[in-house]
């Protein structure tokens, strides 16, 4: 391929088929320079200048634009940064909040609870104090339902012995002498 396209390359003026390789494109279009007129080259070589300056502008405002994407997109990160921060401690602070809540909920339960159970001790202490006065109403009832026998067993006792001093021919005054009575009470048995 090198040595056909050498020798016929003067003679040459369209690539030929099969010399589509980077390689043999350069060398043909080195070779269409060459056979430019001088005016033909002046032309190409303002056209040159021309196109690497646009290409020389071009790149210079790509990498301004990169510059300035980058400076925005690192103004971007850092509020992005910031407002993730804000977030974090609006975060932290709802569960700081949220332990308080949960920390008084509990103090108001065990409050609560207390006082149930403080109203239970009460109302078991009043149960024991409504038993201990039924107790004592009972045995105040026995006492005097005792005393009611006594007194009855000491009148029935009284009046045998009455009964068995008059038996004597004792007399009444002696009679209420001797047992502590009045003679009314010892003239009514």
């Amino acid at each position: 391929k090198w040595l056909y396209l050498l020798t016929e390359l003067h003679s040459l003026e369209e690539p030929p088929e099969g010399f589509e390789e980077p390689v043999f494109q350069k060398l043909l279009d080195m070779a269409e320079l060459a056979n430019l007129t001088t005016q033909e080259l002046e032309i190409y070589i303002e056209s040159q200048k021309i196109y690497n300056d646009h290409r020389n502008m071009m790149e210079y405002q790509r990498k301004k634009g990169i510059q300035q994407g980058l400076a925005q997109t690192s103004n971007l990160i850092e509020d992005a940064q910031n407002q993730v921060k804000r977030a974090y401690q609006k975060v932290a602070q709802a569960q700081r909040q949220a332990e308080s809540e949960r920390v008084e909920k509990l103090r108001a339960m065990k409050k609560a609870k207390d006082a149930k159970a403080q109203k239970r001790l009460a109302e078991a202490e009043k149960q024991k104090a409504e038993e201990g006065k039924q107790l004592a109403e009972a045995q105040k009832r026995q006492v005097e339902e005792e005393k009611r026998k006594a007194e009855e067993e000491k009148r029935l006792t009284i009046q045998k012995a009455v009964k068995g001093f008059q038996a004597t021919g004792m007399t009444n005054d002696k009679i209420a002498e001797i047992l502590g009575l009045s003679i009314d009470e010892v003239d009514k048995i």
